[in-house]
Parts: structure tokens; C-alpha cells; sequence
């Protein structure tokens, strides 16, 4: 039978059995839970009971008599070493880390106190110069994008999530013929945990995350809510209605308390429910805005000298944020966990410069876009496999090498040779500041309108505005589906659609080299041109039929579409 085959080195990274499917189409029930009156509130999964069978059973008395003493001996022996040899299977499994993974939409270049002095981040940045402080690493241009990325290691090119527009409702989300990072971690002994925004798929339930490896789940399944109401409206059909899930329950009785206090809540209880025997990941997914907008006032206080009003008012938001993974290691050292814990805390996209005052100054771009505004964020790693720590790293790291990664710092080495991902093992560079493997990454490809392809490779960056450039024929199929055929040959490049940077010695793009390094543009032109076949259609985002089916008394349903 074909599918995911674990031994003591080796983890199989695809699934296709029909028997494995079937277990997916389930949810991840736990064998004891706490319960808050509304149902399940934190899945806790109980060990795999340990077998105590001998493995050599004397049925006859006689026999054991009849034993000469050097065999006794020899099996004395033998059993004190194998006895030994579990207990450092045990010990081994005891030692993996846990890893708490905080995500945030929309916190600029510019929006940390180590790039702004102006910004008060005094936690992050604490954790940050205690731990490594990642100056060159990208994400994709939005949330969505990168949180896929995130979890499956891949381009989203590659899986059809790289049209996906602010505020639109995603409807297919992520792949199912392989694992994601959550299922990888849990068939490894990890309980896993998801707090926050999903975001990643609302028409059928095997793509919400009690379906994909995560033991329990509270949040939101659809895009940001209001911060007290809990309540998201659509932009296609403007119905407004309840966006909060305890597991796969609407949570309809916290109306009026804020999204900081109730996720914290719930990571209290994660924290101080877990059980030991099993390491911890949970996935923190929250939105700045929505976040943090009931501590901007209380954090105001501490930016009153800034005189412009809306600028005081985001600082005092990501003050709040600050708070906010404060509260979170709070919870993980009064619960015993912190000593063990990898904490990695990343920007889920650049800025949104269409908000006040958002900055990712000196970068150009935001949110949404290729530039490096729109993907070139701060992000920061704290704790255990950080051996070289109290410095800045300056190597490149992207979103997709967390999987690998991860898997890596664990002992599950094989994701890192693992062709079929974008994302490459970067552990020897956070553990030890050694060079990145990585030389360098795409930024997207789109070749829908707005067209548009990005790559880096070495210093250099390639961004192509026009589908005729790409040599690139679109079938439309029907039904949502289109096929991409390289068919013309490369020609003379139009100016009017490319644009070249030196990225490490021109990090603001400011001086187009177009002109000046033809040979480089046609470089990265081709690398562009030789991944189109790996280009996947983008999704359709959610329909106007698809969400008046997922909208029901006032609730948000997923898998009505």
C-alpha cells in the first residue's frame, strides 16, 4: 500500500492511499478535552499507550530451569541494552522542541523598534537580540500566500494561491495530495494547535484545520473580524455575520470581548494543559489590524509626543501586538514550557501603505505587491536550536524553508532533499550563522491580470509586468480552469515591462539596471521563462452562490459551498 511511511529516519512526505484519505475525512478527535459549556475548547492527545509485552514469552516453567547460566547472563545483558536503547528512543522524543510559530498580516519593514527607534516593540526585540534577528528573509506578497507557504513548504504558484487579493474568501485552499507542515508534525508526536486566522479554504470541511493535522482550533475560518464583534463582512455580498470558531462550533456568547483577550485565553489553556510526554506546535495566525486595534488607546500613552494622531494611533496598535507575544511567553514560562521552545515570530506580508501611516520605509511597495516592501519583512527566531545567538543574520530565508527546516531540527532530515519543495533546510543558519543555501527566490508568478512575475537570483531582481514577454500562451479550459503554454520564442525584452535591481546594493529599488545589464535581465527572464510549467491556474476565489451558501442565520459556515 502506497502513502506515508515513517521509521526511526525517514518520513514520506506524500499521501495517495484511499485508507489515509478516509482517516483525513474524519476530525482529529482527542481523548480529553477541557470544556467550557460550548463545547470542546482544547483537544489534549494522550500518548500512544506503550506496549509492555515481552518480546520472548517461556510458556513452560521447565524450560526457564533448564537455562545454563551463561545464557541467563547473555540475556541479562541483552536486556539492560535494548531496556537502554528505549529509554533513549524516549528521552530523544522527550527533547524535541516545541515550537510556538507567531504569524501577523500586515506588519511593515518599518513597523519594528530594531528598524524604527520611533516604534516601541521592546519584547520583540529583546527576544530578537537574546535569539537572531533575520534581516534578509521574504514572504509572499499576502497573508493568505504566505500561510500557504508556511504550511506546505511550496511555492503558491505552484498550488494555484498566487491570485488571491486582499479581502477576498479563499475557496479551494491547500492541496490535499500531500501533508501539510501541521499533518507532518502530528504523525512525528507533536500535539499540534492552531489559535487565530485561517483563512486557507471555507467550502469544504476537509480544508478547515481540525482536517489538517491540528488537534484543536479557534479562530477565525474566513478573513479578520471586527475585533469585539466577531463578525466578518463579505465584500461580494456585503452579508455580515459571526466569524469565531471553538473547534468546529460558532462561538456566539463573546460578543463585546476583545480577539486579544479570547485567543489568550485559549493559548492558557493550550499552554498549561499540554502534556509533557508529547512536544507542542502551535500555529499563532492573527491580523494586525484586527489584533490590535482595542490596545491602541491603552498603548497610546507611551507615543503622546508623536503629534499626528493616526500615526500615534498604529504605533500604539503595534505596541499592543508587542503585548500581545509578551502575554504569550508569559504563558509558556509560568506553564513549564519555555525552556523548550523554539519560538519563530514573521510577518505575514509587508505593510498595507492604503492604511495611515503604515511604513515599511525605506522599502518600496506594500502589501500586495513584489517590491520589497510588499515582501522583504521582520521576522525573528528565539530559543531552543538557536546555538549562535545576540546577533543579526543576514542571509537570505524564505517563509517556504520553515517546513524543511522545522523537519530538520527535529531529526526528520529527508524533507530537506525533498525536490518537490521550494523551501530548503536553512537550520545550519539559525543554528550557527553559517551561509544560506539559498541564492535566492521567486517572488510570485501571476499571469493573470494584473500580470505579473517576480524572481531574485543572487543580488539581482527581475520583475516583468507583461504576459507577452513571458512567451506564454493562456488556454482557457472552462469551469475555472486554464492551461499555460510556452510557445513563443524569446524575443527583443520591452523595457516598458521589465525592471532590474541590485536588491543587496540598491534595497530601495530605486535605479533600474534594465538598460545597463541586458544580459542579467535575460538571465532571470529565463529562469522565469523554465518554472511557467510548474505553474498551477489560480483557485477562484469564493463566489457570490458559494458564500449565500456558507452564510446561515447569521453565521459563517464552512463546507456549504
Amino acid at each position: 500500500m502506497s502513502g506515508i511511511h515513517i521509521t526511526a529516519n525517514h518520513i514520506d512526505l506524500n499521501y495517495v492511499d484511499s485508507d489515509h484519505e478516509k482517516e483525513l475525512e474524519q476530525p482529529l478527535h482527542c481523548d480529553e478535552a477541557i470544556n467550557n459549556g460550548n463545547g470542546v475548547v482544547v483537544g489534549i492527545r494522550e500518548p500512544p499507550e506503550k506496549s509492555h509485552e515481552s518480546p520472548m514469552v517461556i510458556s513452560d516453567q521447565r524450560k526457564l530451569i533448564a537455562v545454563t547460566a551463561t545464557f541467563s547472563v547473555f540475556s541479562l545483558i541483552l536486556t539492560i541494552a535494548l531496556l537502554l536503547n528505549v529509554k533513549s528512543s524516549l528521552d530523544a522524543k522527550q527533547t524535541q522542541p516545541n515550537i510556538v510559530f507567531v504569524i501577523v498580516d500586515g506588519l511593515g519593514w518599518n513597523d519594528v523598534s530594531w528598524n524604527n527607534p520611533d516604534v516601541q516593540t521592546p519584547t520583540l526585540e529583546a527576544l530578537g537580540k537574546d535569539g537572531v534577528i533575520l534581516n534578509h528573509y521574504y514572504v509572499q506578497p499576502t497573508g493568505t500566500a504566505t500561510r500557504a507557504a508556511l504550511l506546505t513548504g511550496r511555492y503558491p504558484f505552484k498550488i494555484g494561491l498566487q491570485h488571491i487579493n486582499n479581502g477576498d474568501t479563499v475557496r479551494d485552499g491547500l492541496p490535499r495530495n500531500r501533508y501539510i507542515l501541521s499533518e507532518l508534525l502530528k504523525k512525528l508526536n507533536y500535539t499540534t494547535h492552531m489559535v487565530g486566522k485561517w483563512d486557507l479554504g471555507i467550502c469544504h470541511e476537509e480544508n478547515t484545520p481540525l482536517y489538517r493535522g491540528f488537534d484543536s482550533f479557534y479562530g477565525h475560518y474566513f478573513d479578520s473580524s471586527s475585533s469585539f464583534t466577531h463578525s466578518f463582512t463579505d465584500k461580494v455580498t456585503g452579508l455580515n455575520g459571526l466569524n469565531l470558531y471553538d473547534h468546529t462550533g460558532a462561538v456566539g456568547h463573546e460578543n463585546g470581548t476583545g480577539i486579544n483577550e479570547l485567543l489568550l485565553r485559549r493559548i492558557h489553556r493550550i499552554t498549561h494543559g499540554h502534556i509533557a510526554n508529547n512536544p507542542l506546535f502551535m500555529l499563532i495566525s492573527v491580523d494586525l489590524q484586527e489584533l490590535s486595534t482595542q490596545e491602541s488607546e491603552r498603548f497610546n500613552n507611551a507615543s503622546s509626543e508623536i503629534e499626528n494622531e493616526e500615526l500615534r494611533n498604529r504605533y500604539g496598535m503595534i505596541s499592543g501586538l508587542d503585548k500581545f507575544v509578551d502575554d504569550v511567553k508569559n504563558h509558556l514560562i509560568h506553564s513549564g514550557l519555555w525552556k523548550d521552545t523554539l519560538l519563530v515570530f514573521s510577518s505575514a506580508s509587508g505593510g498595507d501603505i492604503d492604511i495611515a501611516e503604515t511604513s515599511n520605509l525605506p522599502l518600496k511597495g506594500g502589501k500586495g505587491s513584489v517590491f520589497e516592501g510588499g515582501t522583504h519583512v521582520p521576522a525573528i527566531v528565539h530559543g531552543r536550536s538557536v546555538v549562535k545567538r545576540r546577533y543579526t543574520n543576514n542571509e537570505i530565508i524564505h517563509i517556504t524553508d520553515w517546513l524543511p527546516t522545522l523537519l530538520s531540527m527535529i531529526g526528520e532530515h529527508r524533507a530537506a532533499h525533498d525536490v518537490s519543495l521550494d523551501g530548503v533546510s536553512v537550520l545550519d543558519t539559525i543554528k550557527h550563522g553559517s551561509t544560506s543555501p539559498r541564492n535566492g527566490h521567486i517572488y510570485n508568478i501571476d499571469l493573470e491580470n494584473p500580470i505579473i512575475a517576480a524572481i531574485r537570483h543572487g543580488d539581482y531582481k527581475l520583475i516583468e509586468t507583461d504576459n507577452s514577454t513571458l512567451n506564454v500562451d493562456v488556454i482557457d479550459k472552462g469551469n475555472h480552469l486554464v492551461d499555460y503554454n510556452v510557445s513563443k520564442p524569446v524575443t527583443a525584452l520591452d523595457a516598458s515591462t521589465k525592471q532590474l535591481y541590485n536588491v543587496k546594493d540598491d534595497p530601495k529599488e530605486e535605479i533600474d539596471l534594465f538598460a545597463s545589464q541586458p544580459e542579467k535581465v535575460i538571465e532571470l527572464h529565463q529562469k522565469l521563462i523554465d518554472s511557467l510549467d510548474e505553474v498551477r491556474a489560480p483557485l477562484p476565489s469564493a463566489s457570490e452562490d458559494d458564500l449565500n451558501r456558507s452564510y446561515y442565520n447569521g453565521v459563517w459556515v464552512p463546507g456549504r459551498c
